[in-house]
């Protein structure tokens, strides 16, 4: 991931982040995008998509899970940011729709459209280039 970034020539390393809602997940996004910028020394903007608290809350139907663990590391930050009577929820209740809805609007939120599309438009007539060129290697 460094090395495609880094070839890239981009400013800024974008991460969207899908986890589960309880308090472990909740630190392994963070701890994520931390030691990509920590130990490879990139400029990363992660984005947590799913499962938000604004999301557990506002989605009716999603079935809770089990009870958060009390472990000490990563409750304690969880009910000072959420509160104690939250309870965690699972990425996988999402029905596949949904979960597709929300990446596309995570992606939507930070893409360039313009210069994506003029990306994919180079991509096609350099395809087409190189196509042109191997059928005019085959016929010699």
């Amino acid at each position: 991931m460094k090395n495609r970034y880094k070839a890239s020539g981009k400013e800024k390393l974008v991460i969207i982040l899908l986890s589960d809602f309880d308090p472990s997940s909740e630190s392994i996004a963070t701890s994520f995008a931390h030691s990509l910028r920590d130990d490879f020394n990139l400029d990363v903007h992660a984005i947590k998509a799913a499962l938000t608290f604004e999301q557990v809350n506002t989605m009716p139907d999603l079935p809770e899970s089990l009870d958060v663990k009390e472990d000490k590391g990563h409750f304690i930050p969880w009910v000072k940011k959420y509160g104690r009577q939250q309870r965690g929820y699972e990425l996988e209740a999402l029905a596949p729709a949904v979960l597709q809805n929300i990446v596309r609007d995570a992606i939507d939120g930070v893409i360039d459209r313009d210069r994506f599309n003029a990306e994919v438009r180079m991509e096609r007539d350099e395809a087409r280039c190189l196509w042109a060129y191997a059928r005019s290697l085959v016929t010699c």
